[in-house]
């Protein structure tokens, strides 16, 4: 090469060594050299930019490299001590530091010059810390995975990574990704231990385009930045710390289960585009689920089994295309969707204790209504007037049902188990015109009346039956409008109800065969 020349070299994509540096022109008797680096590759580097296979280059020792600025293949570092390869800037394909189950490698790699790798990023069964240093590495091609092992990640220039960041079945001893502000993939930690719970922080990260998992692990991450998840958000087991305080939007399913939550940080998140479920969560962070800014999800609403939450606050959700369940939460207190206004499946609060459910905008729903099983309810829904479903207000204790609007039941009216108090001692339904499956009133304690004054019809074409039993406290009925039952009438076994006012409400309803009416106040016993 004529003088003044830019001699470097590089490793051939065969594995062998080459001159890196093509002549361009002549200025003034001094050879050009281009040095514009390659494009970055997709996330599998198996072939390089003129489309040949690449080839791999297998080292032990950092002096295998001296002068070498650019390996045109895959990288392979094969050594038992540390391996410091000053020269190195580009590498196009992978950079693996790969030892076996049985037989672990030493990982201790010093890459000072290097800028991007246009493949992917792998230490894999590793002895002792494994330790990957690279301060002026800008961009991986691909993913970057760190796998059986502990793992000291020293990467602090990166700024994208364009598929997924995995960390697997180990311990983080140290990561310094501060300038991390993409991963084009996922972002998985997996079995992942930290020292005293220290702090994953990406604290420039603006965007996960795949998943962010986190399972089986114990750590805390924070990424006070990130404003978009591109796929699913699951956080599965272990002790996990959440904060994504700047987090928008989760365009798949927002899932927390069978974690010990020590913080969760979803202040500003505004859609979840399937699922949200928070389910058999434990913690002091999981007592309280505010989710303040959100605004809409595309699926249900799930916190079940979470033994410690009291409150779930949704203020701003106004539209949810699945269900809202609160199910089996032995702690909660309060259930509260100010703005909601359409609900697309069911609305279940089951299993908690005092609980106050207010939904105070929202007119109908698609699916069930469940409100059973709590110690006792409130309930605040005044524009509730459609339900697609059953209804169904079960085995609680209740201060008032909250169902003034209610016009119509697409499927049973059940009232069953109901303990009513000094203060609420009537079921009024005064709104309620239609039933379309059965209606049944059974097991009630300290409830005297039953007032359906603008009901008209029970069930549909093919069944729907009118039942009331077993009411120990009941005295008596009110449904005077009522004209047709499709199925059977049966009034049985309510001591306080006298049959002369039972035989007054049935004088004119049209059902199937005689009703059945015994073992009220003054009557027959029952059979």
């Amino acid at each position: 090469m004529a003088a003044g020349g830019d001699r470097r070299r590089a490793v051939g994509a065969r594995g062998t060594l080459a001159v890196w540096g093509v002549l361009v022109g002549v200025s003034g008797g001094a050879c050009e050299v281009e040095s514009a680096p390659p494009p970055l590759r997709e996330v599998q580097a198996e072939v390089d930019d003129a489309g040949a296979t690449l080839g791999t280059t297998t080292i032990s020792r950092g002096d295998e490299l001296d002068g070498v600025e650019r390996v045109r293949g895959h990288l392979v570092i094969a050594s038992d001590g540390p391996v410091r390869l000053d020269d190195v800037v580009v590498i196009e394909g992978d950079l693996r530091v790969v030892g076996q189950e049985l037989r672990p490698i030493a990982a201790n790699v010093v890459m000072p010059e290097l800028a991007r790798i246009g493949g992917n990023v792998e230490l894999m069964w590793t002895s002792g810390v494994a330790r990957l240093s690279a301060a002026k590495l800008e961009e991986v091609g691909g993913h970057v995975t760190a796998r059986a092992g502990e793992w000291a990640l020293e990467l602090p220039a990166v700024k994208a990574i364009n598929g997924d960041l995995r960390l697997e079945d180990g311990r983080l001893a140290a990561v310094a990704l501060a300038g991390l502000e993409r991963i084009g993939g996922s972002l998985r930690l997996e079995g992942v231990t930290t020292p005293g719970l220290v702090a994953v922080v990406l604290e420039r990260l603006a965007e996960i385009g795949g998943d962010l998992g986190v399972r089986g692990s114990e750590l805390v991450l924070d990424a006070p930045r990130c404003l978009a998840v591109g796929g699913e958000v699951t956080i599965d087991d272990g002790r996990v710390g959440l904060g994504l305080a700047a987090l928008r939007e989760v365009r798949g399913d927002l899932r927390i289960e069978g974690a010990e939550v020590t913080t969760l940080e979803l202040g500003s998140l505004r859609a979840v585009g399937d699922d949200l479920v928070l389910a058999a969560l434990s913690g002091e962070a999981s007592e309280v689920i505010a989710l303040d800014a959100l605004g809409a999800v595309g699926g249900d609403v799930r916190v079940e089994a979470c033994a410690a939450v009291r409150e779930v606050l949704l203020v701003a959700v106004q539209a949810i295309d699945g269900a809202l369940v609160a199910r089996g939460n032995p702690e909660l207190a309060r259930v509260e969707a100010v703005s909601l206004e359409t609900l697309g499946g069911d609305l279940r609060v089951e299993g908690g204790a005092a609980v106050k459910v207010v939904l105070d905008r929202l007119g109908g729903l698609g699916g069930d209504l469940v409100l059973a099983d709590n110690l006792s309810l409130e309930a605040s829904l005044p524009r509730l007037a459609a339900v697609g479903g059953a209804v169904r207000l079960m085995d609680q204790a209740m201060a008032t049902s909250g169902l003034a609007a209610l016009a119509q039941v697409g499927g049973d009216l059940v009232l069953d188990g109901i303990e009513g108090t000094s203060e609420f001692d009537e079921l009024r339904f005064e709104a309620l015109r239609t039933v379309g499956g059965s209606l049944r009133l059974s097991g009630t304690r300290s409830v005297e009346k039953l007032s359906l004054g603008s009901l008209l019809s029970v069930g549909g074409e093919a069944s729907g039956d009118l039942v009331v039993r077993d009411n120990r406290d009941l005295i008596g009925l009110i449904w005077n409008k009522l004209g047709a039952v499709a199925g059977a009438i049966e009034v049985r076994d309510n001591p306080l109800l006298p049959v002369e006012e039972i035989e007054r409400e049935l004088a004119d309803i049209d059902s199937t065969g005689e009703p059945l009416v015994c073992g009220n106040l003054g009557g027959e016993p029952c059979p």
